[in-house]
């Protein structure tokens, strides 16, 4: 929220590349877990 969706400023704010970052975050949704998200069983 305070960089309000602004990945380069939060790269820079965290000390590391936005490559590094975009990498962490696909990296943390991918093995989060899913909410909100299932299938039916009909």
């Amino acid at each position: 929220d305070h960089c309000l969706g602004n990945r380069t400023h939060a790269a820079n704010i965290l000390g590391i590349s936005i490559r590094t970052l975009r990498n962490k975050l696909k990296l943390y949704s991918e093995n989060s877990p899913k909410i909100g998200l299932r299938e039916d069983k009909n």
